[in-house]
């Protein structure tokens, strides 16, 4: 059985989705928050966050707005890739620096 290789547009769909997971690990990392912290306060499991946050499990616009409350962040930060420093700076995230 031969499997046959992604599209070019699902790739980047899953990869959009790997940087939305790292940035999300990124903002909850500035906020010193762990996965059971931010999964209990979106009422998940920690499970289904590590999934969010890896781009396995892709998020719904709505549960990102969720997740970008609890992080204190916009939601378009996550899509965009600036996330907030602690100063409140915003930074680009190392994911997304230039060449990369």
């Amino acid at each position: 059985m031969t499997i046959a290789p992604l599209s070019q547009e699902h790739q980047l769909e899953q990869d959009l989705d790997y940087r939305i997971g790292q940035r999300l690990i990124r903002a909850r990392e500035l906020l010193d928050l762990d996965q059971h912290q931010v999964a209990s306060m979106v009422d998940i499991s920690t499970d289904q966050l590590d999934d969010h946050e890896t781009g396995i499990d892709p998020m719904t616009v709505g549960f990102m707005v969720r997740l970008a409350t609890v992080l204190r962040i916009k939601p378009e930060m996550l899509v965009a890739g600036l996330i907030p420093h602690a100063g409140s700076q915003p930074i680009l995230n190392g994911l997304d620096s230039p060449g990369s």
